[in-house]
């Protein structure tokens, strides 16, 4: 397992911009960051996950059929 800071950004479906005061940032022991994201939104039918590295971060976003996103930034510690 590694340790990685964990940034959550949730954007809004109308206007794609970040809502105000939904960014947060925790601290997480995991064996995988994909498998975090996934598992997260396991009951989720309709969602599509895209993934990319970010100056030397992985990136995680999970983006809703109604056009929600949730945007995951992991750096390793």
């Amino acid at each position: 397992m590694k340790r990685y800071e964990i940034i959550q950004e949730i954007f809004v479906p109308c206007n794609g911009d970040l809502v105000q005061n939904q960014r947060t940032i925790q601290e997480r022991m995991l064996v995988s960051p994909e498998r975090y994201v996934r598992g997260l939104y396991k009951n989720e039918r309709r969602a599509s996950y895209l993934h990319n590295t970010w100056g030397g971060s992985s990136v995680y976003e999970v983006v809703f059929d109604a056009g929600g996103k949730h945007r995951y930034i992991f750096t390793e510690l």
